[in-house]
């Protein structure tokens, strides 16, 4: 019987061996598709911390605000102010090239006709929150403009 080695790797934990550029891959496939990702991005800041190639940053942004609608670029800078990582150029950087091509706005205002129909159908301000990603102001602009 041949005996072969495999390397494997547990990618569910956070003892993922290897560059930060790996890391920082495997952390964008799981945050991909997760619900509340928002919750998750300190970790995801934490490596980009020490990641000097920038374009791979950006493109990495650009992934993650492509497939999940409650990526948020502006939150994300928000949080890299708070935890004082010093990304928030590059990550501003990104949401300016989404934004010339306008995903950004295209999504934004694709929440908004959302929240517009939960608003109509009254729904609970937690319930439009959770589902759109939008903030509680912001819910509550867009159902004071609903009533002008």
């Amino acid at each position: 019987m041949p005996h072969y080695r495999y390397l494997i790797c547990d990618l569910s934990t956070e003892k993922l061996k290897g560059s930060t550029k790996l890391k920082l891959f495997v952390m964008a496939l799981k945050l991909a598709y997760k619900r509340n990702m928002m919750n998750e991005v300190e970790k995801f800041l934490m490596l980009i911390k020490d990641i000097s190639d920038d374009i791979i940053i950006i493109m990495t942004l650009w992934y993650l605000a492509c497939v999940n609608v409650e990526f948020d670029l502006r939150k994300l800078v928000e949080i890299d102010r708070k935890l004082r990582i010093g990304r928030g150029e590059v990550i501003m950087t990104a949401a300016q090239k989404l934004i010339e091509e306008g995903r950004m706005e295209g999504r934004m205002e694709e929440r908004i006709k959302i929240a517009m129909n939960m608003l109509k159908a009254e729904l609970s301000m937690d319930i439009i929150q959770r589902t759109t990603g939008l903030s509680k102001e912001e819910i509550k602009r867009i159902k004071s403009q609903m009533k002008t």
